[in-house]
């Protein structure tokens, strides 16, 4: 992951349509948590514009469990099709039944399928 940035509102938006987003916010740190992606969650640090939280600076993402497929679909990807930055990751679904490549570049998510 190379600074990859998600804005807040887009995020809240594509989460709402899913029922999620569970967030905790640690003040000493500025350290956000996202939780309900699937069994998973989405980490990283808040950034503020104006004073208000704007955006959020993305360290970790997991997204697994019951409910993953939907909510990579219907929430992180398009919200991932709105942030700035760049993150390259291999997703294994079903245990290994399917496994992709993704990149993400400013907003271009592409998704190849790969061979381990």
């Amino acid at each position: 992951m190379d600074s990859l940035v998600i804005p807040l509102q887009v995020l809240y938006e594509n989460a709402r349509r899913y029922g999620i987003g569970d967030l905790r916010f640690n003040q000493d740190t500025g350290e956000a948590t996202i939780y309900g992606l699937g069994e998973g969650e989405l980490v990283g640090k808040i950034t503020y514009y104006l004073g208000k939280p704007d955006s959020i600076f993305v360290t970790s993402i997991e997204c697994c469990g019951e409910g993953s497929g939907r909510c990579w679909s219907e929430v992180l990807m398009p919200t991932l099709e709105h942030s700035t930055g760049r993150l390259v990751a291999i997703q294994v679904w079903e245990g290994g039944d399917s496994i992709t490549r993704l990149t993400v570049q400013d907003g271009v998510v592409k998704e190849e399928q790969i061979e381990l």
